[in-house]
């Protein structure tokens, strides 16, 4: 009977220390991550930035910075007026009625 409990015992110790090892590779691992993305984050990020501002400079190129006017000096600029097409066939006129 003493020797049936004993193998009992030893296997719930067994199981017990393997939880436990589980546990903390769980936790190291995490501990680990956490403390790479700290160091790596901020690489990561001005590299995220610079490409972004290389796009956004790209783009620009295209469309150039208006010349600054003098303080005081005044310009009118229109816009081209759009044509308005009045097309006669635009459909059905349907009168509605509140129905009560």
């Amino acid at each position: 009977m003493m020797i049936i409990l004993q193998k009992y015992i030893q296997k719930e110790i067994y199981i017990l220390v393997d939880s436990l090892k589980v546990l903390a590779i769980i936790l190291l691992t995490y501990f680990l991550i956490k403390y790479l993305f700290r160091i790596f984050a901020p690489f990561l990020i001005k590299r995220f930035i610079s490409k972004m501002q290389k796009q956004f400079n790209s783009q620009y190129k295209y469309h150039p910075r208006k010349e600054s006017k003098r303080e005081g000096e005044v310009s009118i600029e229109k816009k081209n007026k759009s044509k308005i097409k009045n097309d006669k066939n635009l459909g059905e006129y349907v009168d509605f009625e509140e129905i009560e």
